[in-house]
């Protein structure tokens, strides 16, 4: 990281040698192709999930998804057939029907918007993670760099 001027990272972490700004709050939603759903048993409750096929996100710490809904909170750890460290190549397992996901919506947007994938159990989702700005603990952040961060900034409340 020391070689890089920024980066954008979803999810709480720590590091005293960095500095972190939190720019958005990340909504995540389970997903899965219709080639899928309409291949495999149905999927209407929560524990369903342990008979289907999913597809895991490698830098989620101890792997377990942490869903939420009105009636609670739950972190649910399954035998993932995939393991990506990359959510667009999550997305992109999804789409060709390789299983279930649990992906950031900005992620996959288009795709729900286009049917490609479909949001399933709506009621399960999570309490958001932040977006976070990090760099290097430096005396002075050059100009170019914050003016990166204002547009980011900017971006981000149009976005999210």
């Amino acid at each position: 990281f020391p070689s890089h001027d920024i980066a954008l990272r979803v999810g709480s972490f720590k590091d005293s040698g960095l500095i972190q700004k939190e720019i958005a709050t990340v909504e995540f939603v389970l997903a899965s192709s219709q080639r899928y759903i309409s291949t495999h048993a149905p999927i209407i409750e929560l524990e369903h999930l342990s008979q289907h096929q999913t597809i895991g996100f490698s830098s989620t710490g101890d792997g377990a998804w942490k869903l939420a809904s009105k009636n609670g909170k739950i972190s649910l750890r399954l035998k993932h057939k995939i393991t990506a460290n990359n959510f667009i190549t999550v997305c992109d397992l999804i789409k060709s029907g390789h299983g279930i996901g649990f992906l950031p919506r900005f992620i996959c947007r288009h795709e729900l918007a286009s049917g490609e994938i479909v949001h399933i159990l709506k009621h399960w989702g999570n309490e958001g993670q932040p977006l976070k700005m990090t760099l290097p603990k430096q005396k002075k952040i050059s100009k170019k760099v914050r003016t990166f961060m204002n547009f980011v900034e900017k971006k981000c409340l149009e976005y999210f």
